[in-house]
């Protein structure tokens, strides 16, 4: 994996956008067509949204929900909101599952694009809502916040289908252990392409098939979740004319939603129940790669060596 000097997550962007700004995110529409994002392009707008949830007063370690049903809307709202200081949280465009974790987040206001804005009004009329397109108005930030390893990076909640919603803390070392561990695994080489039809508000959807190429500097092509159902012959089409042949991914459908020309991801590194990190080779670890401060793990998290898994939010003081 490229990369290794990164210490936060924000830095696999820059570092994607700084040596190989033309590699592509490639967005498979479900007519067919395609939105071709370069890895320069997509820092650039993540800076533009970074600046305006500054100005807006976002600070560093607040929890910003995202509420997007296109990846290319997802992905610089998730990379501005790291670039800001901010704590992204994706959600999937669901009303049932948008109200409960805007609650136990403290009301805060949503990130959206165009077509989900509607999906969290119905939600709550309450919940302030930011709109994509008015954050990518903003001017790049000249200074970015710097947040330690051990902070946050995004918080991960579980469906809430059987219960609560459960969330998880990643820390950036966390994050950045587990991309080094599917990189390794996966043989992943420079040749290799990434396609996937798996939703971002998923752990392997966001983690292994956006955050692990982007640390490799890979060519990644994405059908959105729905698109796929509609058509799963989009699947199997042929790559996209901007691909090498050399480097074109397996194109059977997978279980997994994520086809590579390598072997897909080995259980041990997505079988977590609901953070998909481990510093060792063991399913059964739930994240890790940085350790919490002293005092700050709540009562019934776990923790596994230089690992954390911690409900969100914390529990109050009495």
């Amino acid at each position: 994996m490229n990369g290794g000097a990164a210490s936060t997550l924000l830095d696999v962007l820059l570092g994607a956008a700084r040596e190989a700004p033309g590699q592509t995110v490639v967005h498979v529409r479900g007519d067919g067509t395609e939105h071709t994002v370069t890895f320069a392009e997509l820092r650039d707008d993540a800076l533009r949204v970074a600046g305006a949830l500054i100005a807006a007063g976002v600070t560093p370690g607040t929890p910003l929900p995202l509420v997007t049903d296109w990846g290319d809307a997802f992905q610089p709202l998730f990379w501005g909101a790291l670039a800001a200081g901010a704590v992204p949280v994706p959600l999937a465009p669901e009303p049932r599952r948008i109200g409960p974790v805007w609650e136990l987040l403290g009301r805060p206001p949503v990130a959206v694009n165009g077509a989900t804005a509607s999906v969290v009004a119905e939600t709550d009329g309450a919940i302030r809502v930011w709109g994509l397109d008015t954050l990518r108005a903003g001017a790049p930030p000249r200074d970015l916040p710097r947040p330690a390893p051990r902070d946050v990076a995004f918080l991960q909640y579980s469906s809430g289908s059987t219960g609560a919603p459960k969330g998880v803390e990643l820390t950036h070392a966390c994050v950045l252990a587990n991309l080094r561990q599917i990189s390794a695994a996966m043989a992943i080489t420079a040749d290799d392409v990434i396609a996937t039809w798996m939703p971002y508000f998923h752990d392997m959807g966001l983690i292994g098939t956006h955050l692990v190429p982007m640390a490799a500097r890979l060519k990644q092509v994405r059908i959105e979740p729905l698109s796929f159902a509609k058509r799963p012959a989009l699947w199997s089409r042929p790559p996209p004319a901007t691909a090498r042949p050399s480097s074109r991914p397996r194109t059977s459908p997978s279980t997994s939603g994520c086809a590579a020309s390598r072997p897909p991801l080995s259980p041990a590194s997505t079988s977590a129940p609901y953070a998909s990190c481990s510093s060792a080779p063991s399913p059964s670890r739930r994240a890790s790669g940085g350790s919490s401060p002293p005092g700050r793990r709540p009562p019934g998290s776990t923790r596994a060596p230089r690992c954390r898994c911690t409900a969100w939010p914390r529990p109050r003081s009495p």
